[in-house]
């Protein structure tokens, strides 16, 4: 073995073995993971089945100009909003609390030590959840060793004793296919034991080539449809891949499309309108 192989080596047995504490970032306790902000005016505790509005976005930590606008605009009549790489800064944090349609649920992946905000996913509803969990994925980033967030919320469901279970997931980056794969089964497991209809949607990272081919076989066999997304060339691409997926089971699509004019992220958003199959 060579000298230089030798060094990368104990490079990266010492950075993994550093403990969490000596890194940038700090993983919080868990009872500091979800925040809960916005407050519902309409006190509405469930959706209705026939006809449920979803966004889902990357939006990027805010960090193009118009995210803000983007944002106001895109969720206004929105039963549910899927948002990944929010941060909990002032001018999102406020943005998020000062709604008085949606209730947002954020699951804090890491905060950065510099500046104490939290970053991670968040699920906006009409609806107060009946449940919330959340998963942060056992692997690290190879670039920045950071963990990554899943969240999993439940609401309950107009005339029905089924309640819908929304999974909002950011999706590891910077790593190989197999470590991929533990969290996104890590998610279709807590599925599995749902009776009611599912939504599975955000940023999967599936740029290469099995990691695409993973994803999409592992949700087809868990019985979750692949929506089919007007404008679907619009959306975020890295090596001629789509990383930002809505899959559903138990839903049945009226409408699906990627809102290709928003400028406020470098992901594009993708909407549609589910009805849930009795």
């Amino acid at each position: 073995m060579s000298k230089s192989i030798q060094l990368v080596m104990l490079i990266v047995i010492t950075f993994v073995s550093l403990p969490t504490h000596a890194f940038w970032f700090e993983i919080p306790s868990e009872n500091q993971t979800i925040t809960t902000l916005g407050k519902i005016e309409s006190q509405r505790v469930s959706l209705d089945p026939s006809r449920i509005n979803v966004l889902v976005w990357n939006i990027y930590k805010g960090g193009l100009l118009g995210w803000r606008i983007d944002l106001q605009r895109f969720t206004q009549n929105r039963d549910l909003v899927i948002l990944q790489e929010g941060i909990l800064n002032s001018s999102m944090k406020d943005e998020l609390d000062a709604s008085y349609r949606h209730e947002f649920t954020f699951a804090s992946s890491f905060s950065y030590k510099s500046t104490g905000h939290a970053t991670g996913v968040v699920t906006g509803s009409v609806a107060t959840p009946t449940s919330t969990q959340y998963l942060r994925s056992k692997a690290r980033e190879l670039i920045g060793f950071t963990p990554k967030m899943t969240l999993i919320t439940k609401y309950a469901l107009d005339g029905l004793e089924q309640e819908l279970m929304v999974i909002n997931i950011h999706a590891l980056n910077s790593v190989s296919w197999k470590k991929l794969a533990v969290q996104v089964l890590a998610a279709l497991r807590v599925a599995r034991e749902h009776e009611g209809p599912v939504l599975f949607a955000g940023d999967f990272n599936t740029w290469s080539r099995k990691k695409e081919a993973f994803v999409l076989r592992a949700m087809d066999r868990a019985g979750f449809n692949n929506t089919e997304l007007k404008f679907a060339e619009q959306r975020m691409y890295v090596f001629g891949r789509p990383l930002d997926y809505i899959f559903t089971r138990g839903l049945k699509a009226k409408s699906a499309e990627v809102i290709f004019m928003a400028t406020g992220s470098d992901h594009k958003p993708l909407s549609g309108i589910f009805e849930v199959i009795q």
